[in-house]
């Protein structure tokens, strides 16, 4: 299989030398309306090409790698840090938001509602 990014042959979708290189998430959140915080993983623009992958036959591999390599491990200490502080006092939902226009792909921002 080729890197999806680098096109070198690597056994994952994205090789190691481009997971050190371009993926390091940059996890930031803001609030928008009451109880809705958005939370993004990465800057748009270092993953945009993983992004819009899913145009790809390619595509289900990329974001299946992204779920298991950063998204599974964040949500996992994400969940862990609200128990531990006491403030998760319902469910969570996660909600694919748009963060740019459609003509440039899909963002990576999730919404986070704690009701």
């Amino acid at each position: 299989m080729r890197c999806f990014s680098c096109n070198n042959f690597s056994v994952e979708p994205v090789c190691k030398s481009c997971v050190d290189d371009f993926l390091k998430p940059d996890v930031y959140s803001a609030k928008l309306i009451e109880d809705i915080e958005v939370i993004s993983l990465f800057d748009y623009h270092a993953t945009e090409e993983f992004i819009k992958s899913k145009y790809l036959t390619s595509g289900y591999r990329v974001y299946k790698f992204l779920a298991r390599r950063y998204l599974n491990p964040f949500l996992k200490k994400y969940i862990k840090s609200l128990k531990d502080s006491k403030s998760l006092n319902g469910k969570i939902y996660l909600i694919g938001i748009d963060a740019n226009s459609v003509d440039r792909g899909y963002s990576n921002v999730k919404a986070n509602s704690r009701r």
